[in-house]
């Protein structure tokens, strides 16, 4: 299965289990923070022009585990001068339609975009006290271009990812959101 086919193959099936696995957090992480990051490279346009332009498009996704395993998540997306955030419950910062899961020692949050899938899979050492992470875009089959809305600008764009770069993750006690 290719990467295209997996993410959304996984953004499929997290939208019929999503919302209950999303509490099934091992204890380890309960009331714990985890922050990571990524960089999306792109070649993008807004939907109205003709050209495409490179972009590096800087995510941050922090999570707050609750202590009944819920996850509340932001993600923030940083443009050129600005940047703008989504916030979730249970996958909800990934895409509008996302949810996430605890698999043994992975959390994986998925979603679908139009004509596309984001996946962000975070890997847990075996004590939970150490992670990385492994961020994933999709296109739908026989699609060449992922189609979205910016969490920046808010105007309809298509991009082609051209790669992802500077994937990182901690994790810190408490909760990231505040008290």
């Amino acid at each position: 299965m290719t990467i295209t086919r997996t993410a959304i193959f996984l953004a499929g099936l997290l939208g019929l289990i999503g919302p209950a696995l999303a509490q099934n957090a091992p204890a380890a992480l309960r009331g714990k923070s985890v922050t990571v990051s990524w960089t999306e490279n792109r070649m993008q346009r807004a939907a109205d022009q003709e050209d495409f332009r490179p972009r590096s498009v800087p995510q941050i996704l922090q999570i707050y585990i609750s202590s009944e395993g819920r996850t509340f998540e932001r993600r923030t997306a940083s443009g050129r001068k600005r940047s703008g955030s989504r916030d979730g419950v249970g996958g909800g910062a990934i895409t509008k339609n996302s949810h996430s899961s605890f698999q043994g020692h992975a959390l994986i949050l998925a979603g679908a975009m139009r004509q596309g899938a984001r996946q962000v899979r975070i890997e847990f050492s075996p004590d939970f006290s150490s992670c990385s992470t492994k961020a994933m875009i999709g296109t739908a089959a026989g699609e060449k271009l992922v189609k979205g809305r910016s969490m920046v600008s808010g105007k309809r764009l298509e991009f082609k990812l051209l790669g992802i770069s500077g994937e990182s993750c901690s994790i810190q006690n408490g909760n990231v959101f505040g008290n």
